[in-house]
């Protein structure tokens, strides 16, 4: 979970999160009209937040009572369902126009 490559993975989607917290509600407070960069915008987003949901999945985590490094996938896939999945997978989702 603290590979250099993951962390940076990491700060990138921090980073479009951040971008879709300010455009998002700046589109639709100011019924800003849809461009084609807006749209490929959208649909560059939106499939960098898919691909995280596939990462997390194959990402180790720590469990904290225990201080392990949890490496099966099943146990990954059990504890993101358990945390972050339906809030990443829910916001995923485009909102309608």
């Amino acid at each position: 979970p603290n590979l250099p490559l993951k962390v940076k993975w990491d700060m990138f989607v921090g980073v479009l999160i951040v971008f879709s917290v300010i455009t998002i509600p700046y589109r639709l407070g100011f019924d800003v009209p849809s461009t084609p960069q807006s749209t490929a915008q959208d649909i560059f987003v939106d499939t960098i937040f898919w691909m995280d949901i596939v990462v997390t999945f194959r990402c180790a985590y720590e469990d904290q009572e225990q201080d392990i490094l949890i490496t099966m996938p099943s146990d990954i896939a059990k504890n993101y369902f358990q945390t972050w999945f339906f809030i990443d997978f829910f916001s995923v989702f485009p909102i309608a126009e």
